[in-house]
């Protein structure tokens, strides 16, 4: 079963170009997999696919999508106990306590056509809609270097379900060159009416509790605004997620959502349409109200300007790199690496015995920095399986001594080419690594490493949701493209690669980034706390940091808080890319609707200045972020970040104030081996304060 939640739709990440595509069909594909008692995985008891297409009505505002779904195929271990129990149904959640509402196709075995409006699919088959335009779950858009996105449904008797995407048709749009005269600072005004009645309005200064939720990050982004609302009393009316309008940002500037520029002659846009599946009504204005370059007027006559003196606050030089990092850096240090690879290999005729011994060389190459040993906390263990039409392995983790012998196995196995076998098993092959990884533990971070030169239909059957289920499992998948071409390969490999971890034999640059993202990798946090993390745009992944998050919404005695968050600190928010995670990723979760929070920078008592708590006792002076733009009470001796207006947060202090707070603990990484239950002890600490009704003053 599908369902279609209205909600935002963020984070499109959108390149300068003449064209750039879109995605207009997609094949899709899910599965239901039963688990023990354990929630561990076993086996696949239903799966599906069919054929989407989708259409842009513009005519239609309130249901621009016209989507067709054809070639309906299912099957199941028992037809009797996992079958398909209602027709595809998109639905929109419209009345809190009194059902949903939505369009359906009714039959299965010729092609059906619906309209549905604009939202995100559940997780299980995550893709959003957004006016004709397929889309990621989380709202980048498919290309052809990232045609494929899966997700997990929600757990329930004992089995989960799944989904992927892959896009199989493009369309190219024009994106506008760049214009000096482009937008940079956007004032909105939002009014919403139910049964012509209206039920709240506002604007970018005027944000009513409870009435607005509008996404705002720092990254290129396609932004749908959505709007939310709540009305207790009679029929309990709950609106969520009704998406109000869209805009561009990109290089720092804003775009209407058809790609047009915001002009001096022609500054706003609005929108007005109906809710889906509802009575209701909305209209919205966005318009700029600051341009990159001002326009300039000359006039003949004379006129007297007046200077006002400026006030010039001088900041200190940080005494530490860490005043104004972006986070806390994860190790690098590839020789105290702690891992556990299982490197599966294709060794049909796409392999010939030269390409192995080239492959054997650069694996050689890029693993020579990691220190190899059966034995040793910061050591690492590789093991070697070979995939044609049948899987072997020929190296287990068990087998590991040291560099040498490691780099002997990966050249012997050259020998072991099928020249005659055309097969490729992917996923007999991340089946076997998965059994060799969970039957031969250590205390090691467990990775695959997929190196795949030719696509066999037969052989990638299956393979996306058993790479799924391992990744479910904690264990992350790299992939290496052995140079291939074949557009098909790519696709298949990257729906099985954990997100920005495929990678193509042939970069330049492969030796340097294939080390640091196994160091990456290894770098992890605790359960129960969540990794700080930035996207990089270069190279098309995410950077980790060492920083694990956790928030908590009780008002608490900074003094307090931070003996809770031992053997962590309260956060350190040095840069804006972290404030941004903080509350885009924390703050929703921990603490809704709060408009203030602890954060670890204090009056250090050693030498009267402002600095942050490091971890292991140390301190550092704060840096460039945040500004401190009011002078500090003498005996204020905490910070905290206040959302004074819209979504601007500023630094203020104060004394013991007591407020919700974020705290962070050092993340393991290659050089530290950290306790795993560290998250879970704060979580009880906290746990433990409200069981015990104790209150600090």
């Amino acid at each position: 079963m599908l369902f279609v939640i209205i909600a935002v739709v963020a984070c499109f990440q959108i390149t300068f170009g003449t064209k750039v595509p879109v995605c207009k069909a997609v094949n899709v594909s899910g599965a239901v997999i039963s688990e023990d008692e354990n929630w561990n995985p076993k086996t696949i008891v239903y799966k599906y696919n069919f054929k989407m297409k989708i259409t842009f009505d513009k005519e239609n505002k309130t249901y621009p999508n016209v989507i067709s779904l054809s070639d309906y195929e299912d099957w199941s271990t028992n037809s009797s106990l996992y079958f398909r129990t209602s027709s595809l149904y998109f639905v929109y959640e419209y009345n809190l306590g009194f059902g949903t509402s939505g369009v359906n196709c009714d039959y299965f075995n010729e092609t059906c056509i619906v309209s549905i409006p604009n939202g995100q699919i559940t997780s299980s088959n995550p893709m959003a809609l957004s006016d004709g335009t397929i889309l990621s779950g989380q709202g980048y858009f498919l290309d052809e270097n990232n045609p494929c996105v899966n997700g997990t449904g929600v757990t329930y008797n004992w089995r989960t379900s799944n989904g992927s995407i892959c896009c199989t048709e493009f369309d190219y749009v024009e994106i506008p060159d760049k214009n000096e005269n482009t937008a940079r600072e956007i004032n909105f005004t939002y009014r919403f009416y139910g049964s012509n009645t209206v039920l709240c309005d506002g604007n970018s200064s005027l944000l009513p509790k409870n009435c607005g939720n509008i996404i705002y990050g720092t990254r290129d982004l396609l932004w749908d605004f959505m709007f939310s609302i709540y009305i207790p009393g009679g029929q309990n009316y709950y609106y969520n997620g009704i998406i109000l309008g869209e805009i561009i940002r990109r290089n720092e500037n804003f775009y209407k959502y058809n790609n047009e520029p915001f002009t001096l002659n022609d500054s706003c846009i609005t929108k007005s349409s109906g809710v889906p599946f509802g009575t209701a009504t909305y209209n919205t204005t966005f318009c700029c109200t600051k341009f990159k370059q001002d326009p300039v007027s000359t006039t003949s006559t004379t006129t007297t300007t007046t200077t006002a003196p400026l006030t010039t606050t001088t900041l200190k030089p940080a005494s530490s790199p860490r005043s104004n990092a972006i986070g806390s850096l994860c190790s690098n240090d590839t020789t105290k690496a702690w891992l556990d690879i299982a490197f599966v290999i294709e060794t049909s005729t796409a392999m010939s015995n030269t390409a192995l011994k080239q492959l054997a060389g650069q694996i050689s190459s890029y693993m020579q920095g990691f220190t190899f040993a059966q034995i040793g906390d910061h050591t690492v263990r590789a093991a070697i399986i070979g995939y044609a039409s049948n899987v072997t392995t020929y190296y287990n983790l068990t087998d590991t001594t040291n560099y040498d012998n490691f780099v002997n196995a990966l050249f012997n196995l050259a020998d072991y080419g099928n020249s005659d076998d055309s097969g490729g098993n992917v996923q007999g092959a991340l089946q076997q690594a998965y059994k060799l990884l969970t039957s031969q533990p250590s205390q090691r971070k467990q990775l695959i490493v997929l190196i795949a030169a030719a696509y066999n239909s037969e052989g990638f059957q299956g393979a996306d949701l058993t790479a799924s289920i391992i990744k479910q499992n904690g264990i992350c998948i790299v992939v290496i493209n052995f140079e291939s071409s074949q557009g098909v390969l790519s696709a298949a490999l990257q729906n099985i690669s954990c997100p920005g971890y495929y990678y193509i034999s042939k970069d330049s640059d492969l030796n340097v980034k294939f080390p640091y993202a196994l160091t990456q990798l290894n770098c992890i946090c605790p359960p129960g706390s969540l990794q700080f993390r930035e996207y990089n745009i270069a190279w098309k992944n995410y950077t980790n940091y060492g920083d694990c998050l956790l928030g908590f919404g009780t008002a608490t005695n900074p003094n307090i808080a931070e003996r809770v968050c031992y053997p962590g600190v309260l956060a350190a928010v040095t840069s804006q890319s972290k404030l941004d995670f903080i509350t885009d990723q924390i703050l929703p979760y921990a603490m809704p609707n709060k408009k203030q929070f602890t954060i670890g920078l204090h009056r250090s008592s050693t030498y009267e200045e402002w600095k942050w708590w490091g971890y292991n006792g140390t301190e550092y002076s704060l840096g460039n972020f945040p500004s401190m733009l009011n002078t500090p009470a003498p005996n204020d001796n905490w910070g905290y970040m206040w959302n004074h207006y819209g979504f601007n947060w500023t630094l203020q202090t104060g004394y013991n104030t007591q407020l919700p707070y974020v705290c962070q603990l050092r993340a393991c990484d290659a050089e530290y081996i950290c306790d795993q239950t560290q998250a879970k002890a704060i979580l009880d600490k906290v746990e433990a304060i409200k069981n015990n009704n104790i209150t600090f003053e």
